[in-house]
């Protein structure tokens, strides 16, 4: 009768290579199809926030008036769509700030108390459903890569994405939807996600 000699040194090391090959062909598909999920998530999670940026302006008079009369913080952006790159200015409008994630809020006190509770924070923050004392992780953007390059009229980097940005274009007022850089002040708009968003989420 035959012995069970078990397996042998060369079958391992055969076995633990195969296991290697197969680990680095399947990993990269892995990660972008995880990067994949995460920015489709992005892009719906954009489109929720300008719908309900739309509601609040609706039915909201006084948010409607600050949105209209809004002309503080002005940024240079750029969007490319398509392999056409697009620059324009916008104006800062209102950021889910780094720390906390769980409301809209800015840093005009006639636009609204900082914390997200009242005028055009607060019609935005109940038409999103987003409570200003609580933490909300929905409105956290999924696909966190840092954006190559420099900051449009800026000598400094982008760094990783963490935050949303709501935007007013300066030359004709469109609402736009961000994601935006690590900033406690409610960040650098990186990624435009609505209307139109940019080729590094759509391809």
């Amino acid at each position: 009768m035959k012995s069970n000699k078990g397996i042998s040194l060369l079958e391992l090391i055969i076995a633990i290579a195969i296991m290697a090959v197969l680990i680095g062909v399947i990993t990269p598909i892995m990660v972008k199809q995880v990067n994949k999920s995460r920015k489709a998530k992005d892009l719906v999670t954009a489109e929720r926030i300008a719908t309900a940026t739309y509601v609040a302006l609706g039915l909201n008079t006084d948010a409607f008036y600050q949105w209209e009369n809004w002309t503080g913080s002005k940024e240079k952006v750029s969007a490319t769509v398509d392999g056409v790159t697009e620059t324009y200015s916008v104006y800062l409008v209102v950021s889910n700030e780094s720390n906390p994630y769980n409301c809209f809020h800015g840093t005009v006190s006639y636009f609204g108390k900082k914390d997200g509770s009242t005028g055009f924070y607060g019609a935005l923050n109940e038409s999103m459903g987003a409570s200003t004392t609580s933490n909300n992780p929905a409105l956290v953007p999924s696909y966190k890569v840092k954006r190559e390059g420099k900051i449009p009229g800026r000598d400094k980097n982008f760094s990783n994405v963490d935050t949303w940005r709501i935007c007013k274009r300066v030359d004709n007022g469109q609402l736009e939807v961000w994601t935006a850089d690590h900033n406690k002040y409610g960040g650098f708009p990186c990624f435009r996600l609505w209307p139109n968003p940019d080729d590094a989420y759509t391809k």
